[in-house]
């Protein structure tokens, strides 16, 4: 095997990793936001319980609707941040992905650009994900305030 043949094959072989690795970071992604957003829906639902008026006071815990604002505040935050540094390593992959197909002269990504679904339909999710954790963080934030204004 020539150097040149042992180089390309080096490439293809990179280049099948970093297709696995895009879709498989694809499907992290989505079980990731999937599991932030029944956290966040939980803890709303606990905090819906636990204010109530009607409830005995035996469910009372002084000091814990603030703690659990903060709580959905802290997650809402590392929710949108770990999505925006994932969008950034995909985005980094990909164009490692490009650099590969113009040494060989694949045009893999090339159809998927024409297809316009995997790739930019990927950015535009966790774009919406991202600032879905921040409106999350904000509705924490505006539920922390409403909390500690109304003792």
């Amino acid at each position: 095997m020539t150097a040149d043949e042992n180089s390309e094959k080096k490439l293809r072989d990179e280049y099948d990793i970093l297709t696995k690795h895009y879709f498989h970071e694809g499907t992290l992604m989505l079980t990731r936001n999937q599991f932030f957003i029944a956290v966040n829906f939980g803890l709303f639902t606990i905090m819906g319980f636990l204010s109530k008026e009607s409830h005995d006071t035996q469910f009372r815990i002084p000091g814990l609707l603030p703690l659990l604002c903060i709580l959905g505040l802290t997650i809402s935050l590392f929710w949108a941040n770990m999505t925006a540094r994932a969008r950034s390593y995909i985005k980094l992959r990909v164009g490692r992905m490009k650099e590969i197909e113009d040494q060989l002269g694949y045009e893999i990504l090339l159809r998927l650009e024409k297809e316009q679904h995997q790739c930019q339909k990927s950015l535009s999710t966790s774009t919406l994900f991202i600032s879905l954790g921040f409106a999350f963080a904000m509705l924490w934030s505006t539920l922390l305030l409403l909390k500690v204004l109304n003792g």
